[in-house]
């Protein structure tokens, strides 16, 4: 098999059908969507377990909704609403200072349900 490779770039190439992103210029989507880390956080297999616990309940709606969605909807409804969407629990994924490097990668921040600024940075931005 390929790794990660494999499924980073199908999920991530798969997200461009949806209508907010037709604005997002080629370099841009491929730089903070198609990318498999943002620093030197843990590589795993983290995109299919995310798309799982968000599509039905976040992206399907902004789908099927009849006003024309943008980028910007999209990262309110995730900021919204994403950090209790795992596990199903209603335990919100936290704040906790001091966890950089351990625990700020994707599936590390889904495990623990906690990572301090740079963690919940990169999760936010990891849909």
């Amino acid at each position: 098999g390929y790794g990660i490779i494999e499924p980073t770039i199908s999920i991530s190439l798969d997200a461009k059908k949806y209508p907010w992103t037709k604005n997002v210029p080629k370099e841009v989507y491929f730089e903070y969507v198609g990318n498999f880390a943002n620093v030197n956080e843990s590589r795993n297999n983290w995109r299919q377990l995310m798309y799982d616990a968000l599509f039905e309940a976040l992206i399907e709606p902004l789908l099927t909704s009849d006003e024309d969605t943008i980028v910007e909807d999209v990262v309110k409804s995730l900021n919204q609403n994403m950090w209790t969407m795992f596990h199903n629990s209603d335990e919100e994924i936290r704040f906790k200072s001091g966890q950089t490097p351990l625990v700020y990668d994707p599936m590390s921040i889904i495990t623990f349900r906690y990572a301090s600024c740079t963690g919940l940075s990169i999760f936010l931005r990891a849909p």
